[in-house]
Order: C-alpha cells, then structure tokens, then sequence
C-alpha cells in the first residue's frame, strides 16, 4: 500500500482513529497495524476524472470488527505524476454503530 501514496511531507491520510501527515507517518502506521490485511466489502464505488491528470475515489464498506458488523466510507484524492499515479489526500472512517 505504501508505494500507492504519495511520497511527500505533503500527504495525508486520516484514519478511524489516526490523522497521518506526510508519507513517513503513513508508512511508521502501516508498519505498526498488527494486522494489516483488513478484509472488507465493497459498495458504491466511484471514480470520477478530472481531466487527465487528477480523480476522486469514494466508496463504503461493510466489515466484521470483533465479531460485530461495522459499515464505513473512504475517499481518496488521486493525482497522475510522472512516476504514475499516486494517493495525495485519502480518508476512512467509520460510521456510529
């Protein structure tokens, strides 16, 4: 996931109970999660362009946390660098049970 973000102080990624600035915040997170596949499914995914070189992600979600059902939302600020696409801006968050 790490090389999906952007690598720059000016990332940022905020989380369920994290708010991540820069891409070395991003990653210490990534490296410390004790588990980091986290499955989920996924609904009502959009992506919408802007031009060639910028796109919004949104989607929700539905995973079990400790046995309980919990649903979500996640977006996502894309930008086309010349090294390829990368994540500038991405949120998650989960809603109230």
């Amino acid at each position: 996931m790490d090389s999906l973000f952007w690598d720059a102080p000016e990332v940022v990624r905020f989380g369920v109970t994290e708010n991540l600035y820069g891409s070395e915040e991003i990653r210490n997170f990534r490296a410390s999660r004790p588990n980091p596949k986290i499955e989920r499914e996924i609904s009502n995914l959009k992506v919408v362009t802007f031009g060639k070189e910028t796109a919004t992600v949104t989607l929700e979600f539905r995973r079990i946390i400790n046995n309980v059902e919990r649903f979500g939302r996640q977006s996502q600020t894309w930008y086309r660098f010349p090294q390829g696409w990368k994540v500038v801006c991405a949120h998650v968050s989960l809603l109230p049970v």
